[in-house]
Protein backbone atom coordinates (compact mmCIF):
# COMPACT_ATOMS: atom_id res chain seq x y z
CA UNK A 1 0.00 0.00 0.00
CA UNK A 2 1.28 3.46 -0.87
CA UNK A 3 1.82 6.04 1.87
CA UNK A 4 -0.54 8.51 0.20
CA UNK A 5 -3.35 5.92 -0.01
CA UNK A 6 -2.89 5.02 3.64
CA UNK A 7 -3.02 8.64 4.80
CA UNK A 8 -6.10 9.30 2.65
CA UNK A 9 -7.79 6.32 4.33
CA UNK A 10 -7.02 7.98 7.68
CA UNK A 11 -8.84 11.18 6.66
CA UNK A 12 -6.02 13.37 5.34
CA UNK A 13 -6.58 15.48 2.24
CA UNK A 14 -4.68 14.56 -0.91
CA UNK A 15 -3.26 18.05 -1.46
CA UNK A 16 -2.10 18.22 2.17
CA UNK A 17 -0.41 14.82 1.86
CA UNK A 18 1.38 15.86 -1.34
CA UNK A 19 2.61 19.11 0.23
CA UNK A 20 3.86 17.32 3.35
CA UNK A 21 5.65 14.64 1.34
CA UNK A 22 7.35 17.22 -0.90
CA UNK A 23 8.49 19.29 2.07
CA UNK A 24 9.72 16.25 4.02
CA UNK A 25 7.32 16.74 6.94
CA UNK A 26 6.21 13.10 7.00
CA UNK A 27 8.46 10.63 8.78
CA UNK A 28 8.27 6.85 8.78
CA UNK A 29 10.10 5.35 11.77
CA UNK A 30 11.98 8.60 12.23
CA UNK A 31 13.19 8.93 8.63
CA UNK A 32 11.99 11.75 6.38
CA UNK A 33 9.94 10.63 3.40
CA UNK A 34 10.36 12.61 0.16
CA UNK A 35 8.40 10.28 -2.15
CA UNK A 36 5.20 8.25 -2.04
CA UNK A 37 6.76 5.04 -0.69
CA UNK A 38 5.28 1.56 -0.41
CA UNK A 39 4.29 0.55 3.11
CA UNK A 40 4.66 -3.11 4.16
CA UNK A 41 1.01 -3.75 5.00
CA UNK A 42 -2.41 -3.91 3.40
CA UNK A 43 -1.23 -5.45 0.13
CA UNK A 44 -2.76 -8.85 0.78
CA UNK A 45 -6.19 -7.57 1.89
CA UNK A 46 -9.18 -7.41 -0.43
CA UNK A 47 -10.20 -3.87 -1.42
CA UNK A 48 -13.64 -4.12 0.20
CA UNK A 49 -12.14 -5.19 3.56
CA UNK A 50 -9.16 -2.83 3.54
CA UNK A 51 -10.80 -0.02 5.54
CA UNK A 52 -11.73 -2.35 8.41
CA UNK A 53 -8.30 -4.00 8.30
CA UNK A 54 -6.53 -0.64 8.55
CA UNK A 55 -8.77 0.36 11.45
CA UNK A 56 -7.79 -2.84 13.28
CA UNK A 57 -4.02 -2.40 12.84
CA UNK A 58 -3.76 1.39 13.31
CA UNK A 59 -3.70 3.36 16.55
CA UNK A 60 -2.64 6.75 17.85
CA UNK A 61 0.90 6.84 19.27
CA UNK A 62 -0.28 7.90 22.73
CA UNK A 63 -2.83 5.08 22.90
CA UNK A 64 -0.23 2.61 21.66
CA UNK A 65 2.24 3.58 24.38
CA UNK A 66 -0.42 3.52 27.09
CA UNK A 67 -1.92 0.13 26.17
CA UNK A 68 1.26 -1.70 25.13
CA UNK A 69 4.24 -0.21 26.91
CA UNK A 70 3.16 1.35 30.23
CA UNK A 71 2.57 -2.07 31.81
CA UNK A 72 6.30 -2.88 31.56
CA UNK A 73 8.34 -0.56 33.80
CA UNK A 74 11.66 -1.51 32.14
CA UNK A 75 10.30 -0.37 28.80
CA UNK A 76 8.96 2.84 30.34
CA UNK A 77 12.39 3.63 31.80
CA UNK A 78 14.05 2.97 28.44
CA UNK A 79 11.66 5.33 26.67
CA UNK A 80 12.34 8.05 29.24
CA UNK A 81 15.92 8.05 28.01
CA UNK A 82 15.40 7.38 24.29
CA UNK A 83 12.76 8.55 21.83
CA UNK A 84 10.47 5.69 20.73
CA UNK A 85 11.32 6.29 17.06
CA UNK A 86 15.04 6.08 17.83
CA UNK A 87 14.58 2.81 19.72
CA UNK A 88 12.70 1.25 16.80
CA UNK A 89 15.67 1.57 14.45
CA UNK A 90 18.45 0.97 16.94
CA UNK A 91 20.86 -1.94 16.92
CA UNK A 92 20.05 -2.69 20.57
CA UNK A 93 18.75 -6.23 20.98
CA UNK A 94 16.24 -6.51 23.82
CA UNK A 95 12.55 -7.26 24.42
CA UNK A 96 11.46 -3.68 23.72
CA UNK A 97 13.18 -3.43 20.34
CA UNK A 98 11.92 -6.88 19.33
CA UNK A 99 8.38 -5.80 20.21
CA UNK A 100 8.66 -2.45 18.41
CA UNK A 101 9.96 -4.05 15.21
CA UNK A 102 6.43 -5.39 14.67
CA UNK A 103 5.19 -1.82 14.12
CA UNK A 104 5.69 1.25 11.94
CA UNK A 105 5.35 4.81 13.23
CA UNK A 106 4.10 7.32 10.67
CA UNK A 107 4.48 10.89 11.92
CA UNK A 108 2.50 13.43 9.90
CA UNK A 109 3.20 16.42 12.17
CA UNK A 110 4.79 17.23 15.51
CA UNK A 111 1.54 16.43 17.26
CA UNK A 112 0.17 13.53 15.21
CA UNK A 113 1.70 10.09 14.83
CA UNK A 114 0.09 6.80 13.91
CA UNK A 115 1.31 3.34 14.80
CA UNK A 116 0.58 0.58 12.30
CA UNK A 117 1.17 -3.12 12.81
CA UNK A 118 3.32 -4.71 10.12
CA UNK A 119 1.68 -7.56 8.27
Amino acid sequence: MKLKDFLKSQGHFSSDINARIKSGQIKVNGEQVKTNIDLPFGNDVAEDKLKDHLKDITSDLGDFIFWNICSNQNWVQSLKIFNIEDVMDSNIDNDLTKFLQKFIIIRTSKMQALVVERS
